[in-house]
């Protein structure tokens, strides 16, 4: 036995169970080059066409397929820029043998060549950990109005936004994380963070959903180039760029709720005599507005709340993208994007919209990316200002009360990276990025003299290093980083001006100059994978994720959906542990199995605990609560994907999740709790879930039917029985989703979208219930 597959027997072994059966096959490998030049191709696509994965060569144009099926075949390489070029070949088990590839490159009267960018369409099993891959055909296919919708069906995602499209603050969590912060999920979109400082959250009806080229859904704390945020995961949102001369679309939308909607997209290239240069733009936005529904349970309602209305939507987003391309690997961009939307709260007594919450959000985002001799290089600038209001108007025993909340959330941040092929084994990477958050807010009491302003700032850095390493002609891959975070809060202030005697109780919570606080992490990521096939692996991965306290725990003393919550300036940071392994197996060409199991531990986790203290809020006595860092919660879970493609025109996928979230240790220093939450179970986090959907494509009417069951979820903290809704847990529900759709004359496509099909309803931890079925009709024109 030679040392090389005495060394494959060995880590198959110690790696992988028993799947012997899939060591059959051949291996394929060569090099792709110019036709012309005979300059190896980089980055140059192999596959064999009947398989969707496939591989990349690497800087030296060589390539390698690994345990190919015996018997005649097809093998394709393709390049941007370049002629595909396919050829028949006839392997035998058990050998191997080489095929190169000499590909010519397109001219200018050729269909146009797609300015590529640094966002390289990843294959989900090329790196070493879980992610999933959602494409525009998913993306555009799915039932639903919002991203959220597309989200919802990932395996290991909780979805928290029981009000659908008329929701202000949608939650979405991975890995049995608490199921409303959303400040352990970092989201991205084009790798430019978009959780607010303030409150970790994200706005998720400002993402345009029509302009979504796919979204990457990395599980675990990630490699080491990911900072703050990233405990559960990492969602990274891909938009579109331009691919024609001249493309775009518009749409129409209309139904349940007297909604209306319409999108549209304009997009191009401007092309000079000079190959692969050019201006590249992209114009789109949207606009929707919707009478709504009353939110609230009858049965819960007090005698005096007689006031209540139905929720309303008007929202609408202008975005626009323009870039300048060197070549097909470098170029110059901006970003400008402006969200405007006014949402109902249900409750109208003197004011023309009654209560209601309002964001005037503006991105801009620079960026700069190029290639050459190995090297790749990242450079972005950006900033995200948000100006809140939340109108609040309620009437407890015949007194009126009038107040507005005014925030104005700021985020601004640099960052760049460079990365090195280092022969061909061992990919180099390295970055910096700085981020600072600030927040400016007030409430101001129009019915009293109460006047009450908070404001912080917090100072984020973080430098890692990574290094790719592959061997045994890439079966084994090894990525080890580290990652350096330094955090910074400072300029803290929590102030009460003539105060009344509704709020006096505030008073002893002032503190006009909070102390500055810092700290530093070091987080190690270490992964290791293993590919029998090009379609089957095995992984292992160990991280550490990190998390700043946000700026609305640390200054802001006053109202969340569970009664009234006290501002906490000693919070510290909270890191986890996470220890993963999994894999994929290809079954029958057509099927595959993707199971994951996780054990996590979290330190000096940040939760909600009562104080055992109530206040009167003027139109309810509600628990006090405050942010405290409790000492160990244990999380550990499994996932299982099964994606079956039966032929071209139908396709299945179902998936399971399985995740326990538990405080293993309760011990807090100085602690003003009022009950030990040893063994209580973090709330709003399902312990089982499961989606299901399939896909039939023919001439008449294409269908997309989805499923989804959600799992019970504890209430509050003790895990105990909610004074109103009479039970410890909001029940289980599921849901099923149709998108029905045809397309004619080439442009024009028909659709039906249908969610909640059987009207079922849920409620969330605010005390309001779901829409219930949803119908929307739909006619978009493409050119």
């Amino acid at each position: 036995m030679t040392r090389n597959r005495f060394l494959h027997f060995l880590i198959g072994t110690l790696l992988c169970f028993p799947v012997s059966f899939l060591f059959a096959g051949s291996s394929v490998h060569g090099k792709v080059t110019d036709q012309v030049t005979g300059q190896p191709l980089a980055g140059a696509h192999v596959r064999i066409t009947s398989s969707t994965g496939g591989t990349f060569t690497d800087v030296s144009g060589n390539y390698t397929l690994l345990h190919c099926p015996p018997g005649k075949t097809k093998i394709k390489a393709s390049f941007v820029g370049y002629s595909g070029s396919e050829k028949n070949i006839t392997l035998t088990d058990g050998r191997d043998q080489v095929l190169n590839f000499e590909l010519v490159q397109q001219m200018l009267q050729s269909p146009e060549v797609e300015i590529l960018d640094h966002h390289v369409q990843k294959n989900s099993q090329e790196a070493p950990i879980r992610m999933n891959l959602i494409d525009i055909r998913s993306i555009q296919e799915t039932p639903g109005q919002n991203i959220t919708n597309v989200l919802d069906l990932v395996s290991g995602v909780n979805l928290n936004t029981t009000q659908g499209i008329f929701a202000n603050n949608s939650v979405v969590t991975l890995r049995g994380l608490s199921g409303n912060d959303q400040a352990r999920t970092l989201v991205l979109v084009d790798d430019i963070p978009v959780n607010k400082t303030d409150e970790g959250s994200v706005n998720w009806n400002l993402i345009n959903r029509d302009n979504v080229e796919r979204i990457d859904v990395i599980k675990g704390p990630g490699p080491a180039q990911y900072g703050t945020n990233a405990m559960g995961g990492i969602i990274n949102i891909v938009t579109r760029r331009p691919s024609k001369t001249l493309s775009g679309f518009a749409s129409l939308e209309y139904g349940t709720f007297n909604t209306f909607g319409f999108r549209y997209t304009l997009a191009g290239k401007i092309k000079p005599s000079v190959k692969d240069k050019g201006i590249y733009y992209n114009l789109n936005g949207f606009y929707r507005r919707s009478d709504g529904y009353n939110p609230e349970i009858q049965e819960y309602l007090e005698k005096a709340d007689t006031f209540t209305v139905n929720t309303f939507l008007r929202e609408a987003s202008i975005g626009t993208k323009l870039g300048y391309a060197f070549n097909p690997f470098s170029a110059v961009e901006l970003d400008v994007n402006f969200f405007n939307d006014k949402r109902g709260r249900g409750m109208q007594i003197y004011e023309i919209s009654g209560a209601y919450e309002k964001h005037d959000t503006y991105q801009v985002t620079g960026r700069y990316h190029g290639k050459k001799n190995g090297w790749k290089w990242n450079m972005n600038i950006y900033t995200l200002q948000e100006y809140f209001q939340r109108l609040n108007e309620y009437m407890r025993e015949a007194e009126y009360n009038l107040y507005l909340v005014k925030s104005h959330r700021s985020d601004f941040g640099m960052m760049a990276n460079v990365s090195l092929q280092q022969g061909a084994h061992h990919q180099l990477m390295a970055g910096i990025d700085y981020r600072q958050g600030g927040v400016d807010g007030q409430d101001i009491y129009y019915t009293s003299t109460d006047l009450i302003s908070n404001a912080g700032k917090m100072d984020l850095i973080g430098i890692f290093i990574q290094d790719e390493i592959d061997l045994l002609k890439k079966k084994l891959q090894l990525n080890v980083g580290i990652r350096g975070n330094y955090a910074s809060f400072h300029n803290g202030s929590f102030l009460v001006e003539y105060p009344s005697y509704s709020i006096n109780y505030l008073v002893n919570y002032q503190d006009t100059l909070i102390p500055r606080h810092s700290w530093t992490d070091f987080d190690p990521k270490l992964s290791l994978q293993y590919r029998f096939t090009t379609e089957t692996r095995i992984y292992l991965s160990f991280a550490k994720g990190f998390r700043a306290p946000n700026l609305d725990d640390l200054c802001r003393t006053g109202k969340i959906s569970t009664g009234f919550k006290i501002s906490n300036p000693s919070l510290k940071p909270e890191n986890i542990w996470n220890l993963e392994t999994g894999g994929d197996i290809l079954l029958l060409k057509n099927i595959r199995i993707s199971p994951s199991f996780y054990y996590s531990i979290g330190n000096n986790f940040m939760y909600y605990i009562s104080t055992g203290d109530s206040v009167n809020m003027g139109y309810k006595l509600s628990p006090v609560y405050q942010k405290r860092n409790i000492s160990k919660v244990k999380i550990y879970g499994a996932e299982v994907d099964l994606d079956y493609s039966i032929n071209k025109a139908l396709s299945f996928f179902a998936n399971y999740s399985f995740s326990k979230s538990q405080i293993s240790r309760f011990e807090i220093k100085d602690s003003i709790a009022d009950n030990d939450l040893t063994g209580k179970y973090l709330t709003d986090v399902p312990m089982h879930k499961a989606t299901a959907g399939i896909t039939w494509k023919n001439r008449l009417v294409s269908l997309n039917c989805l499923w989804k069951y959600t799992g019970s979820r504890w209430i509050n903290d003790l895990n105990e029985r909610d004074f109103y809704l009479g039970e410890a847990k909001y029940p289980d529900y599921s849901t099923m989703d149709l998108r029905a759709w045809h397309t004619f004359f080439n442009h024009f496509t028909l659709a039906l979208n249908i969610t909640n099909i059987f009207d079922i309803s849920f409620i969330d931890d605010h005390l309001q219930k779901s829409p219930g079925r949803m119908i929307m009709v739909e006619l978009t024109g493409k050119f």
